[in-house]
């Protein structure tokens, strides 16, 4: 097995990729590296395999409508790990809110059969401009016990962050966060996938490909990987007594192995 390291940046990249064959895998690491090889491979024909990895799955639902011999691996959660969380951190009785934006509402039906197959009450907005927030977060504070965030950059950038927390906390209503920096920032808790997450899981999707000699790659999927984190000093001011980290991921371990 040989293996080379990369960069878009480098010149010669699109020739060498002519060379690849049919049993050769490229793995481009980041929205911007997975653009930048997509544009390649519509461009010219192809005959390597690409997994996509360290992107939502909205992001490479775009990519995959013209790339058929792909896969991914995504940055963001499967619903059910999100919502099983949901109830550990709510003492087992969540009114979720959802406040979807243009990348994330597409996912409102599947979301909401989860949720009701969970027998968890959820609620959704959406906004489709950052001017809509304000009023849609409003809305949700008013039936709801916690806010549910999912990756969307028009909702849930660095623009809009502190707003959205400040609004939150006012309301007393934590947020379930999508990364260690929005709990830094201010949410309760959050379940994610680190860069160490998906590189365990790219090399169990690269272990399975290579013992099928190049001929099957995994569908796209999430990593069965995850990391927690939660903010302490939040969960005091909200009345809200969290267990540590460690004991919240071997609960929500066990209730994905149920």
């Amino acid at each position: 097995m040989d293996i080379e390291i990369s960069s878009i940046d480098e010149q010669d990249l699109d020739s060498r990729l002519h060379t690849l064959d049919s049993n050769d895998l490229v793995i481009p690491v980041g929205k911007k590296s997975a653009d930048w090889l997509h544009d390649k491979r519509i461009a010219h024909k192809y005959r390597y395999k690409a997994l996509y990895t360290l992107l939502p799955k909205a992001s490479y639902g775009r990519l995959a409508v013209s790339d058929s011999r792909s896969s991914a691996i995504f940055i963001d959660q499967p619903f059910e790990r999100l919502l099983h969380f949901s109830k550990l951190i709510s003492a087992g009785k969540p009114h979720v809110g959802v406040l979807l934006g243009p990348s994330t509402k597409q996912y409102r039906n599947r979301l909401e059969s989860v949720a009701s197959e969970m027998n968890i009450p959820i609620h959704f907005e959406t906004a489709d401009s950052s001017d809509q927030i304000g009023n849609k977060l409003r809305k949700l504070f008013s039936s709801t016990n916690l806010l549910l965030t999912l990756p969307d950059p028009e909702i849930y950038n660095r623009k809009n962050v502190v707003g959205i927390l400040l609004s939150s906390y006012h309301n007393q209503v934590p947020v379930l966060g999508f990364s260690s920096a929005y709990v830094k920032a201010g949410a309760l808790a959050a379940v994610y996938s680190t860069p160490e997450d998906i590189g365990k899981q790219i090399s169990d999707t690269v272990k399975k490909y290579l013992g099928s000699n190049g001929k099957r790659l995994d569908s796209p999927g999430y990593t069965e990987y995850f990391s927690i984190s939660t903010n302490e000093s939040v969960g005091k001011s909200l009345g809200i007594s969290l267990p540590d980290e460690d004991k919240l991921k071997s609960l929500l371990l066990q209730e994905e192995s149920k």
